[in-house]
């Protein structure tokens, strides 16, 4: 989502084969679809439950609404895409991750092998110019795992469905500009290759759900 100019304000995530990376889980009250052909790509819910009304709302400042209720009730509840800050489209910068804390706080952590581009600036919670890497890529280097995040901005990707994980290791440890990788479908024990290229931008930790990363890291860092 964009707030009228070329700014992003909110991500989604891409399709995983499951549901949308910003939106993890399954969700029994919902049929999810996403078809991507060479035709057409588009990307459909529906709610399962005849007794349950959805309004999506674009708000004017940006985000969305998702209202609903029940025939039985008139309580209507809400939900928005930025019920917290780890929400709001890279909060943390660059070669970050977002997280939220117990108390609804958001903090910032630069992935390994990243220092934080300013770091007075870090250190007063001041995030948003992120992290820089430490060392320049090596065909020596290894990948580190983060697991149950919101993958990143897919701006500046390549993917294949044909390749599996390892060969997508490999793929990506041959290019000097690649910085990560994942499963580009998650269902089934994972399948398909989605590499990263530059910048890893807006990256989230969920407590529950999300996928696996895999962040290239120098072997110092292993």
């Amino acid at each position: 989502m964009f707030n009228g100019s070329s700014d992003i304000i909110f991500r989604s995530g891409p399709w995983n084969g499951q549901s949308l990376a910003g939106s993890p889980g399954s969700n029994s009250a919902l049929s999810q679809i996403f078809v991507f052909n060479e035709k057409e790509v588009y990307y459909e819910y529906q709610i399962l439950d005849s007794s349950i009304f959805s309004v999506l709302k674009l708000m004017p400042y940006g985000p969305a609404q998702n209202l609903f209720w029940t025939s039985q009730s008139r309580n209507r509840q809400v939900l928005s895409t930025s019920s917290d800050e780890c929400q709001i489209y890279a909060f943390c910068g660059a070669n970050s991750v977002c997280s939220i804390d117990g108390n609804n706080h958001p903090n910032c952590e630069c992935m390994k092998g990243y220092v934080p581009k300013f770091s007075e600036e870090w250190n007063l919670a001041f995030w948003s110019n992120g992290c820089i890497r430490r060392k320049k890529p090596s065909y020596t280097d290894g990948f580190l795992k983060y697991t149950l995040v919101k993958v990143p901005d897919t701006s500046s990707s390549w993917f294949s469905k044909k390749l599996n994980l390892e060969e997508c290791r490999s793929s990506c440890l041959r290019n000097g500009s690649c910085v990560a990788y994942a499963n580009i479908d998650i269902r089934n024990g994972g399948s398909g290759c989605l590499i990263w290229f530059n910048n890893l931008m807006d990256v989230r930790k969920f407590s529950k759900w999300g996928q696996d990363l895999y962040v290239r890291v120098p072997p110092s860092e292993l």
